[in-house]
């Protein structure tokens, strides 16, 4: 990727010192809450930029894939989260970063490119918010706009489990299953530049395709017909 030495420095914009804390916490914490499986984690590149892009069906995503992930990573949080009591100041701490959902948010992006510059790790929810029908929808165009500007490789997740957890619930039936899927990771073949129109769309399309295929069918929505990667993806 153009401007990566090879080596990420020690400071990286979106990195906090609550990241090695959220870890250390959720690897203590989450396996009392829910009986986890984790799929080919070794697909996570150990160094070099790399954008993450998962499905998304509850606030325990980001802290259990984050927790198991053999690498930092700086998440992408909308900006509602960050004026929450507690949740507010987790999120600082973690160096997450706070995007507008109301358009595009450049300054939000200009920190993500420089993140990915330096050779950092970025994890991305395509869809915008949680899935409330627990099944994949159309994206927007933040992680396709981000992996044509970096030129840096994605790696797809599907995680399941994590939308049927209730605090009721816990109490009467224990721990509920969760399952988080890596699949290889994959770029967008190099060509001219493609971050606007219909050609981003039918990247971000391809990606959640990419998603889709780490599902079982009845989470895959919009993505129904996804039976394996598409044709495009050129292995990295």
């Amino acid at each position: 990727m153009p401007g990566w030495s090879g080596r990420a420095p020690a400071t990286i914009p979106g990195w906090g010192p609550g990241f090695a804390f959220g870890t250390w916490l959720g690897r203590r914490l989450f396996p009392s809450l829910f009986r986890l499986a984790f799929h080919q984690l070794a697909y996570v590149p150990r160094e070099g930029p790399c954008i993450m892009v998962s499905n998304h069906l509850s606030n325990f995503d980001p802290l259990i894939t984050g927790s198991w992930l053999p690498r930092r990573c700086t998440f992408v949080g909308k900006t509602e989260l960050f004026s929450t009591p507690g949740i507010g100041w987790f999120c600082r701490m973690a160096g997450a970063v706070p995007v507008r959902r109301d358009g595009m948010d450049l300054a939000a992006v200009r920190t993500l490119l420089r993140v990915l510059a330096r050779g950092g790790m970025i994890a991305l929810y395509p869809e915008g918010t949680r899935s409330r029908a627990h099944a994949l929808r159309r994206p927007v165009g933040g992680a396709a706009y981000l992996a044509v500007k970096a030129n840096a490789p994605l790696l797809p997740v599907g995680i399941l489990g994590t939308e049927q957890f209730g605090w009721n619930a816990w109490f009467r039936q224990g721990r509920f299953p969760v399952t988080v899927r890596f699949g290889p990771p994959f770029r967008i073949p190099a060509g001219a530049d493609r971050s606007e129109g219909p050609d981003l769309d039918a990247i971000g399309d391809d990606i959640m395709r990419h998603i889709a295929a780490l599902l079982p069918a009845s989470y895959r929505g919009a993505y129904a017909d996804a039976a394996g990667a598409p044709d495009w993806a050129a292995r990295g």
